[in-house]
């Protein structure tokens, strides 16, 4: 989906969807590894119902609501106009380019603006009955665009269907071209340790070992769906989990611990959990669609800073909507910790929350 006329070009499985695409109306070249760069739909099975595909014109104006402004002006023209733009964020740009100024039309800010077209992008402040003068002053005729800078709130996006377990239980033949990065937006990354799985492998032998560790798997992958998420990949006897909203993660891992609390007789597995909020880009790795970025090497380094019945988060998580209010419900002891890593510029502001002592 072009990220500035948001036309789309369909495609009717997700392992031919391309890594890069171009916008001849729009005159750029735009990739899979930028937010909002795709939206999946789905349709009736012709053999329920057969639903008619309809095509519109690109440039139908009931398809590009999101486009306020757009006045192409011949070199050394000026024009004022008065858009009359709502309270939200606009998104100014000049047609075929990739630099944006923007404007937050709100209860204040400034009556008069004008923007040229050699402007450096800037942010201002505007109400709605504010004039806005355009001019181009450049060499070539230039077309000036005023849009909503946000997008729709109903679309769905990679990051919350990779992220939905029903989605990759039932289509868990989709896959990703070897080419292609996907940006899945913001995900909280959890990941489950078992402490002590060298000894029990080496008291019990490697069958019986496997046997607990494919038991508690099994409990682990139960409760990360019921929280509304999604099992990335086990890492020997560790699993991934993914999560669009950051307090479903931090019940989830307590939840977690509630299943294999101190004495539990149902399984021998102690484990550890670690947590880390921000960006990630979703990648095939051998057969399957795996997460990749900083936000998940952060998760996994995270393990270092907890042990049995702990979760350690990262201030990303703790920071998330929600997340402190609830653990303040729960009584939650937290402990302030700090990871370092010469692999990493800065250091990593971590919570420790310690669920159950041994």
């Amino acid at each position: 989906m072009c990220p500035h006329c948001r036309g789309s070009e369909g495609h009717g499985r997700l392992g031919a969807l391309p890594g890069d695409a171009r916008c001849d109306s729009c005159s750029i070249v735009f990739g899979t590894d930028r937010d909002n760069a795709v939206e999946i739909t789905f349709r009736v099975h012709r053999s329920i119902r057969d639903v008619v595909t309809r095509s519109f014109c690109s440039a139908e104006p009931a398809h590009k609501t999101h486009v306020r402004v757009q006045r192409a002006l011949a070199p050394g023209a000026s024009v004022e106009i008065t858009p009359a733009l709502e309270p939200r964020r606009y998104r100014l740009r000049l047609h075929g380019e990739e630099r944006y100024g923007y404007l937050d039309v709100g209860a204040s800010g400034e009556a008069e603006l004008e923007w040229k077209a050699s402007d450096a992008p800037v942010e201002r402040p505007a109400v709605a009955t504010s004039r806005l003068t355009l001019t181009n002053d450049r060499a070539d005729e230039t077309r000036f665009v005023v849009e909503e800078a946000a997008w729709s709130d109903v679309a769905l996006r990679p990051g919350r269907l990779l992220s939905f377990q029903e989605f990759r239980d039932l289509f868990s033949e989709e896959y990703l071209g070897a080419d292609v990065q996907l940006a899945i937006g913001e995900q909280t990354i959890l990941f489950t340790d078992m402490v002590g799985s060298t000894a029990l492998y080496a008291s019990r032998g490697d069958p019986a070992a496997f046997v607990e560790v494919r038991k508690h798997f099994a409990d682990v992958f139960g409760l990360i769906g019921l929280h509304r998420g999604a099992v990335v990949k086990t890492i020997g006897d560790a699993a991934m989990g993914a999560f669009n909203d950051p307090l479903d993660a931090v019940r989830c891992s307590r939840a977690i611990h509630d299943r294999f609390p101190p004495g539990c007789t149902h399984s021998v597995a102690r484990l550890r959990i670690s947590l880390n909020t921000g960006p990630c880009i979703a990648v095939k790795l051998n057969s399957n669609i795996d997460y990749f970025g900083g936000t998940v090497n952060v998760a996994a380094k995270l393990q270092a800073l907890c042990e049995s019945w702990q979760i350690a988060m990262s201030a990303a998580t703790y920071a998330a909507p929600g997340v402190a209010a609830w653990l303040t419900e729960q009584g939650a002891t937290l402990v302030d910790l700090v990871y370092q890593s010469k692999a990493l510029t800065d250091e990593i502001k971590v919570k420790q929350w310690t669920v159950y002592r041994e």
